[in-house]
């Protein structure tokens, strides 16, 4: 979603170039580990914790996030008891800094 039209997806591919490129030649099974453990995790437990330990926690999301369901930053809110926010852009949007 975040790659289409092409043109969003080489703007999104020079602002991570850097570190995904570097990741992925030097060791691709990593890079596929670690998206596989992201896409599975289950935090309640954790976030449990955190809110009984009455922790401040911001949670963000990109209002046109293309890799993180709304259902799970919601899930994450509710887990957590605040309120999240919603910002514009996508979800490398929240990764990189725009010098531009």
């Amino acid at each position: 979603k975040e790659a289409w039209p092409p043109h969003k997806a080489f703007g999104m591919l020079v602002r991570m170039r850097e570190d995904l490129v570097s990741n992925l030649l030097s060791n691709p099974l990593s890079m596929w580990t670690a998206g596989k453990l992201a896409s599975e995790a289950d935090l309640r437990v954790e976030l449990n914790e955190l809110r009984a330990r009455q922790l401040p926690v911001v949670v963000l999301s990109g209002e046109n996030d293309g890799v993180i369901p709304m259902s799970a930053f919601d899930a994450m809110c509710g887990a957590l008891g605040i309120q999240g926010q919603v910002l514009p852009g996508n979800h490398i949007r929240m990764l990189v800094v725009d010098r531009t």
